[in-house]
């Protein structure tokens, strides 16, 4: 599954939330593909919650703005 852990939820939930993670991956590595090389840390960092946040119906509530919310949680 490319790394990432099993969605909780209800099977629509999952079917739901599904695309979305996928997706909020892709934007954690275009970013970091674009990032400074002192930056690299947090990116990883991002990059593993994005594949571990496992809740389906956080992942559907947070559709637009999960990258954001992972990243207040991260501290360098």
């Amino acid at each position: 599954m490319d790394g990432f852990c099993a969605l909780w939820g209800s099977k629509t939930q999952c079917g739901r939330a599904e695309p979305i993670r996928r997706r909020a991956l892709n934007q954690v590595d275009v970013l970091a593909a674009h990032t400074r090389f002192e930056n690299r840390d947090a990116f990883a960092e991002l990059h593993k919650q994005v594949l571990h946040r496992d809740a389906a119906d956080w992942r559907i509530e947070h559709k637009n703005d999960a990258i954001s919310i992972l990243a207040q949680d991260i501290e360098l």
